[in-house]
């Protein structure tokens, strides 16, 4: 199984990791730095799961300067159109594709048959019923 790694999301937009305040920079610097021999030496594919945050995009730069890093991200079919944006931009940029992972469409369908669209505002049993199937069961790449 890959190393995986996910943050909460919150994007970067354009802005160049440079112009990021100095302690942010030094401390995602830092963190990575630490973290880049173990990645180096890991034996298989590594992997990063990204939402496309402010601190997933200052990892997708320097993984993809210094490491052979796949970048994967779980596209629930719920995603807000900025974040699809900030995925073409980030693909652009670094001239890489980044692999989704989506739910069963059966499952999705059937629970979407159930719910109707926004059913997983009417309880949490409903809302938990969501996530299982968009976030938590048997996902396929595409």
């Amino acid at each position: 199984m890959p190393a995986i790694a996910a943050i909460v999301p919150h994007p970067l937009g354009t802005e160049e990791p440079a112009a990021l305040a100095p302690s942010v920079r030094g401390a995602h610097a830092s963190i990575f730095s630490s973290a880049l021999p173990r990645a180096r030496s890991h034996r298989g594919p590594l992997v990063f799961t990204t939402s496309f945050g402010l601190e997933d995009q200052a990892i997708a730069r320097c993984s993809f300067q210094k490491l052979d890093i796949d970048l994967v991200t779980l596209d629930t079919g719920r995603l807000f159109g900025e974040t699809h944006d900030v995925w073409a931009e980030t693909e652009q940029r670094y001239g890489r594709r980044i692999r989704a992972v989506v739910p069963e469409r059966g499952a999705l369908e059937t629970l979407i048959g159930a719910q109707g669209a926004n059913g997983f505002r009417n309880s949490v049993a409903a809302r938990q019923a969501c996530c299982h199937v968009r976030k938590s069961s048997r996902s396929t790449a595409r």
